[in-house]
């Protein structure tokens, strides 16, 4: 069987490199990006089992940010609350509040929770900085932890098989080089 000549192989230092290290930041990042959406679901979980206390509604916003990729906006409800005695603030509305390409998503939180508004603010015990207008898992909180396990899985794909398809292709243009010689 012949070859396109022009197929080279990568030598053993650059199939370690590419087989080997090239994988690990998809590794680590999605990783990372998994532990911390599988904590806001259990957060969002648990957040259905904390105790609440009035708070109000001090500033209440569509937030839009210019990227290379386009315009992002979020929501961004500024809330006060008070604790024991101690006063907190806090932006978070869910588990889950992430930015969007299309403004109405925010526009419709910004409705809910108009400057002013009396809301009832859920709170962890143990932390009561830690707090959320909506409790529960939303749709929205699954994303997360998906994108994090996609791109762990990528990680772990080209971890498990670049390196056998880059031993085949050296593999490959060895034989080519053997028959040339020929």
């Amino acid at each position: 069987m012949r070859f396109n000549s022009n197929t080279t192989s990568l030598g053993p230092t650059k199939r370690f490199l590419f087989g080997r290290i090239f994988p690990l930041p998809f590794l680590i990042i999605g990783a990372a990006i998994l532990f911390f959406g599988l904590r806001s679901i259990q957060r969002a979980k648990a957040s259905s089992d904390w105790p609440s206390v009035s708070g109000i509604v001090v500033s209440s916003a569509v937030d839009s940010s210019r990227g290379d990729n386009g315009t992002t906006y979020k929501a961004e409800i500024l809330y006060d609350y008070e604790v024991n005695s101690t006063k907190y603030s806090s932006n978070r509305v869910g588990y889950g509040d992430y930015g969007s390409s299309n403004p109405s998503g925010a526009r419709q939180v910004v409705n809910r929770y108009k400057e002013g508004l009396v809301v009832d603010v859920f709170y962890m015990p143990e932390s009561p900085e830690e707090s959320v207008l909506e409790v529960g898992i939303h749709k929205r909180t699954y994303f997360l932890p998906a994108f994090g396990l996609v791109f762990f899985l990528v990680g772990l794909g080209i971890l498990l098989f670049l390196p056998k398809q880059l031993k085949k292709q050296a593999e490959q243009v060895g034989l080519v080089d053997a028959e040339e010689a020929v």
